[in-house]
């Protein structure tokens, strides 16, 4: 399959932080079909108009915080993947990360390794 028939993701990516989500906007838009949302509460109102392949969230933002949309989206939306970013990680926030992580059935957790697996372009070709 190449990349030209190859769908392109749905990416949402949630930060408080303005010039975060810009560079976010620079980085992926061209990759990927990229939405921003400044609040957790944004993105749940946009998963609920169009459903996304991969939410990239800050941790720690006002309302609620990315393991708050981590356990929404593990319920409402589950075949999203999730990636959490923080500046500011505590042993706390990160034990409870991985906790909700670990809340995927192990054949969920290998089903979704594989359709990622499948969608990665490979660094090089031919070897």
């Amino acid at each position: 399959m190449t990349s030209e028939s190859r769908p392109i993701a749905r990416v949402l990516f949630v930060d408080d932080n303005r010039m975060i989500r810009e560079i976010a906007q620079d980085g992926l838009a061209d990759r990927v079909q990229l939405e921003c949302c400044a609040t957790a509460e944004e993105a749940l109102d946009s998963l609920v108009r169009t459903a996304a392949d991969l939410v990239i969230s800050d941790l720690n933002m006002p309302g609620l915080s990315g393991i708050d949309l981590l356990e929404r989206v593990r319920r409402e939306h589950p075949g999203t993947d999730f990636v959490l970013l923080t500046a500011n990680a505590t042993v706390e926030s990160a034990i409870e990360a991985v906790a909700q992580a670990l809340c995927m059935k192990t054949e969920d957790f290998a089903r979704a390794y594989r359709a990622y697996a499948a969608k990665r372009t490979p660094v090089f070709e031919g070897n």
